[in-house]
């Protein structure tokens, strides 16, 4: 009886609220669940797996100036799959990019101290394009395809989709505005990389220890945001020139921009940001709080 007259008054106690309000307070309870949390960790450990990948991607180009894949979250999937054992891997990888997306989700649809609409939207974009990669990963698990077929897309081959676009009505204008839009999230990650503490998400880790965590998020937020940034100059010479043929992708512009002493420097830096965002991801597996 005791627990029928409580969950009578708690659902008392919804009817009265927004829409909104009910939504973000059952959201909130569902993601309270340890069972959830302990599924949210499963998550970005999967992403952390994701970013090693890319960080060994990304030292290929810098060391045989070619890429073994694309430098991407797909480019990634299919880099697992080329290795042996990489379809049952790619199930797991499934599952925890489900559970990453499933987190996130939570976090723009729940979160009843967060006013903040952009960091909403934020969230819900990371949502789509972690279930966009949940389904590569299971497409590359169970397609006839080879690797690079399955992995394919814009983000690897991006002169077609850039042609289509230039020939539209005021193609070169819609192509800068692709490029102003990657631009904007190149120069927001960087921002949030360098304003952001992220010894927020570690209340039980302090001194030294805090710091490095620190340093690491920044360094590999900073690291993501900077490519972003490389991506879009080679959209915008796409709109000027009104030519998709100088539209790369990330790995086209990694090996297009290591080609000089001083841009393999550079790329050694990334590789070691993509690290640095792994290592941080490990420790948010591990003892973030959720």
């Amino acid at each position: 009886m005791p627990n029928m007259a409580g969950e009578a008054a708690r659902k008392a106690d919804g009817a009265g609220k927004p829409a909104q309000q009910q939504v973000e307070q059952n959201v909130d309870e569902v993601t309270a669940k340890p069972a959830f949390r302990r599924f949210a960790r499963v998550g970005i450990g999967s992403r952390a797996f994701v970013y090693l990948v890319l960080a060994y991607i990304c030292a290929r180009i810098t060391t045989m100036h070619h890429s073994p894949s694309q430098a991407s979250g797909a480019g990634a999937l299919a880099e697992v799959a080329r290795q042996p054992g990489g379809r049952p891997l790619l199930y797991l990888l499934g599952i925890g990019l489900l559970a990453y997306a499933a987190w996130k989700a939570s976090q723009a649809l729940g979160d009843q101290d967060e006013k903040s609409v952009l960091k909403r939207l934020g969230r819900a974009l990371v949502t789509l394009i972690y279930l966009g990669l949940c389904v590569k990963a299971f497409e590359l698990a169970v397609s006839a395809k080879t690797p690079d077929q399955a992995a394919g897309g814009a983000s690897g081959h991006p002169q077609p989709l850039v042609a289509t676009v230039l020939s539209w009505p005021g193609g070169p204008g819609w192509v800068g505005l692709g490029g102003a839009v990657i631009l904007a999230v190149g120069v927001g990650t960087l921002i949030w990389a360098a304003v952001h503490d992220y010894r927020k998400s570690f209340p039980h880790m302090h001194g030294a220890r805090a710091n490095w965590t620190r340093a690491l998020g920044g360094f590999g937020d900073g690291t993501r945001g900077l490519l972003a940034c490389l991506l879009c100059v080679y959209v915008f010479k796409a709109a000027v020139d009104n030519n998709p043929s100088k539209a790369k992708s990330l790995a086209q512009a990694l090996v297009t921009f290591g080609s000089s002493s001083p841009g393999e420097a550079i790329l050694w830096v990334a590789t070691a940001g993509l690290v640095a965002y792994f290592a941080y991801s490990v420790i948010e597996t591990l003892h973030g709080e959720l």
